[in-house]
């Protein structure tokens, strides 16, 4: 085999290489972002679970202490669960207000490695 013929060889063999390399290093940049997205919306809700269920012993506990005010249990009840239900709509829309917001990076992550691939694949067949 000629000197050219060997070059031109590794140089594909190193190609191959590079892209190889190049993929792998995009699977693991998605899969690490990936996981910490996935491990902030799980912190994130169980953050929310726990505040609302706190927040709903807080409610009950209030419903108690308005008996003075209002002779009513139906009455203090109802007053308490509109109040634990706007609470719990306002949180649930902030919560996903920050999850919808996560998306954005997602998908910039996703383009990157697509174009990646497309770079590669065109380099290929050349």
């Amino acid at each position: 085999m000629s000197a050219v013929g060997q070059l031109l060889e590794n140089i594909g063999h190193d190609m191959r290489t590079i892209a190889s390399d190049e993929l792998e290093m995009g699977r693991t940049a998605l899969v690490d972002r990936f996981e910490a997205i996935i491990l902030r919306i799980a912190v994130t809700l169980l953050a929310v679970i726990v505040g609302l269920v706190g927040f709903g012993m807080l409610c009950v506990t209030a419903v108690f202490a308005l008996h003075g005010l209002i002779a009513s249990l139906w009455l203090r009840m109802l007053i308490m669960s509109i109040v634990y239900i706007v609470v719990g709509g306002i949180a649930a829309s902030i919560v996903s207000r920050r999850i919808t917001r996560s998306d954005g990076d997602i998908q910039h992550q996703i383009d990157e490695a697509h174009d990646t691939v497309n770079a590669i694949k065109r380099g290929l067949a050349k």
